[in-house]
């Protein structure tokens, strides 16, 4: 597997050039968005310190972006402080700073300091818990109709936020009738000529730096225009054509050390169920946030070792006096618009807010803001085609709904809102449509299915009878209380209507169970011991073994339920019991040949007259009595041992069954008169006897009609076996 150095190297200069545009746009958007949510964290109860909160949202940016490029999995991500941890920390303040204001006391800048560095920490820790503990693959099961309707409500928003840009204020309904001043519609036609020279190339010219290349020709453009017009760079901030940094300027740390070691760890203190609420936030948008980029890429990344690293990332931040962050959609897929991912590109974005922290007005001045509000337009149109109107063109009725529904609510009442009720009603549609898969893979009988073990044929004719009080099921998926009183229902009327005296429950392909479903699972060992129905579970797994270990389920007195390792154990158990009850003590323990034959063809005569014509062989564990792709001349009857069939060679070789006492082997190969499919190899001291293809010659002359009679006899066990298989299949497909 190549590296991102080689797979660059590989493509020349022309791709290290359009991973180093990549990474300047994405960081300029990611600095735009970090200087926007910092006036989130301060609103109208800190304003006082806003050049603290923007230099600790930058720092976020940068701390986060770096360790991201560095250590992430996600090639070419763009990280940046977020909107969700900032207005979760700005509503957090609101209240703090209502609160003291009732007691005559105002928040200082080291107070607002003091609490970031909380929030971060502990979103930092949870993250990092999050991720070692595996529990970011919940998103997995997030519905494509949910990613699809938060994607296209990220979409609606980069477009707002492209608009607030042209306005230099937030969009309201309001607030738009300000497109009509000059200032604000001058910025909007620039945007939008962004946007068609953006399309345009993008038909034209499909290549990453064609964008680049608009973006850099329309800053030219820009600074030509502004520097002929003679508009000096006062009147641009004035009119909010460029980024203005706070006044006081940037500085390191963002807060005096000084005056953090004053602030009253009581008032943090105080502050723990807000903080909590913060952190809860945080992590569900940015579980949100990675696997939407995870959707819009269409890649597969390993989410617990990205929460690991974001969580790193979040607490080096907190160290250094950075606020909360994670991985920005927009930036991201904006840098990907222009190249594939790349670490370059993170990397390049962090160090881009590193230099803009350090720099100032050298950066932003330079930089016109309605060429990325035109940049922003492109995206978010194209995230609204992709993920609203195609989507709801190419999926179902229900999930074109669903997209609709939290894309309106997305639009309507705000971003998260939009998660929160995606996610709520993705469970929903996740809990119907998972209700609807049965949760019972097959139902079989023991008159038919026996397992891996092979039975005589005298065996098989009183399991064939009999076998139909055992009946197996095998269950699969996750059972949970929208199907786990189907199963109930099922083993009701297995027992109540069907006869079935014994039951098996396969458990192999279960993931897991909730309360609900073992209560279920209570219910039924109720009704079992009512009804005196024996039952066995096998093949559970580890996580369903600690669920049911903690219920008691299996261990406590008075349950019907038997546990086997595997089906094949408990299966046996009870088909073993049968057989001890119809035929005694033959269906364990030693048999001659000649017992062996009557049971075989019933017919003491034919079997006495046959019995000459076989020949004795022992086999000694380990040997090979049938070798797969032999010449199939013989026919064995198994009088003691216990022989494997198994088809391969080497590692890749595979147990079909066992066979012993009284079996027959190789008699299909025989008659069809091919060559062996199989290996039989004997697991123990095995005696057989074998009836050879000069036996066959010699009872044909001898006696035709003893000859006739035995071929006959076989013909017709191999036909009860067509028979039963044959009911096999159809319990399968049903």
């Amino acid at each position: 597997m190549t590296t991102d150095s080689e797979q660059a190297l590989q493509q020349g200069s022309g791709a290290w050039l359009s991973f180093g545009l990549a990474g300047v746009i994405g960081g300029l958007l990611a600095v735009i968005f970090s200087i926007s949510h910092a006036s989130l964290i301060t609103g109208s109860a800190a304003p006082q310190a806003m050049s603290a909160v923007v230099g600790m949202a930058l720092i976020g940016s940068s701390v986060i972006g770096v360790t991201a490029a560095l250590f992430g999995r996600i090639r070419g991500a763009v990280a940046m402080t977020q909107d969700v941890p900032a207005a979760a920390l700005g509503s957090l303040l609101v209240a703090l700073t209502a609160t003291l204001a009732a007691r005559g006391e105002t928040l200082t800048v080291a107070e607002i300091a003091a609490l970031n560095f909380a929030a971060t920490l502990m979103f930092a820790v949870t993250l990092f818990a999050f991720g070692q503990l595996r529990l970011s693959m919940i998103m997995r099961y997030a519905p494509r109709p949910v990613l699809a309707g938060f994607l296209a409500g990220t979409g609606f928003y980069v477009m707002l936020g492209a608009l607030g840009i042209c306005l230099g204020e937030a969009v309201t309904l309001a607030s738009l009738r300000g497109f009509g001043e000059p200032v604000a519609r001058d910025k909007l036609l620039f945007a939008l000529a962004v946007v068609i020279a953006l399309e345009g190339a993008g038909r034209m010219l499909p290549t990453p730096l064609a964008i680049g290349g608009v973006m850099a020709a329309s800053v030219a453009l820009f600074q030509v225009v502004t520097s002929q017009s003679g508009i000096g760079s006062d009147q641009l901030l004035q009119h909010g054509w460029v980024i203005a940094v706070p006044e006081g300027g940037l500085t390191w740390p963002p807060v005096p050390l000084d005056d953090l070691a004053r602030v009253e760890l009581s008032l943090v203190a105080s502050q723990i169920v807000p903080l909590s609420v913060f952190v809860v936030l945080s992590v569900t948008a940015v579980l949100m946030m990675i696997a939407a980029v995870e959707a819009a890429t269409r890649s597969n990344f390993d989410l617990d070792s990205e929460m690991r690293v974001v969580g790193a990332g979040n607490a080096i931040s907190a160290l250094l006096g950075g606020a909360a962050g994670y991985l920005g959609l927009s930036p991201t897929m904006a840098a990907r618009r222009i190249a594939p991912g790349h670490r370059v590109v993170s990397l390049l974005a962090g160090l881009l807010a590193l230099a803009v922290f350090l720099s100032g007005n050298l950066i932003l001045g330079a930089l016109p803001l309605p060429v990325f509000a035109g940049f922003l337009l492109w995206v978010g149109a194209d995230f609204l085609k992709d993920y609203l109107f195609k989507e709801c063109r190419r999926t179902t009725a229900i999930g074109a709904a669903l997209t609709l529904a939290i894309f309106i609510v997305m639009a309507v009442f705000g971003l998260f809102e939009g998660a929160i009720f995606g996610l709520v009603a993705g469970s929903l549609l996740f809990v119907v449509d998972y209700s609807q898969h049965p949760p019972v893979r097959s139902t079989l009988f023991g008159g038919a299915y026996h397992g891996a073990k092979e039975y005589s044929p005298a065996e098989l004719r009183v399991l064939q009878r009999h076998g139909d009080e055992v009946a197996i099921l095998k269950m699969q998926g996750y059972l949970f209380f929208g199907t786990a009183n189907r199963i109930r229902d099922e083993v009701r009327d297995l027992v109540t209507r069907q006869g079935v005296r014994r039951l098996v429950l396969d458990l192999e392909g279960v993931t897991s169970l909730d309360s609900t479903a073992v209560a279920s699972f209570k219910r039924i060992s109720e009704d079992l011991t009512d009804h005196g129905v024996m039952a066995c579970l096998t093949g559970i797994g580890p996580v369903v073994a600690k669920v049911f270990a903690r219920s008691g389920l299996v261990t406590g007195g008075g349950t019907p339920f038997l546990v086997a390792e595997d089906l094949e154990g408990g299966l046996s158990r009870f088909l073993l019991e049968i057989l001890q009850r119809e035929i005694g003590q033959r269906a364990e323990g030693a048999r001659t040949i000649a017992a062996l034959l009557v049971e075989i063809l019933q017919d003491d005569a034919l079997a006495a007259r046959i019995a000459g014509f076989l020949d004795r062989v022992e086999a000694k564990p380990g040997e090979v009595v049938l070798a797969e792709g032999e010449a199939a001349t013989d026919i064995y009857i198994v009088e003691s041992g216990l022989l494997a069939v198994s088809i391969g060679t080497g590692d890749r070789q595979r147990r079909l069954r066992t066979t012993g006492p009284g079996s027959i082997i190789g008699e299909l190969s025989y008659y069809a008169g091919g060559l062996r499919t199989s290996d039989v190899t004997a697991l123990e001291p095995s005696v057989l006897w074998r009836f050879s293809a000069q036996s066959a010659e010699r009872v044909l002359t001898e006696d035709p009609q003893v000859s006739s009679r035995f071929h006959a006899a076989l013909a017709g066990m191999l036909a009860q076996r067509v028979i039963a298989n044959t009911r096999l299949i159809r319990m399968l497909r049903d």
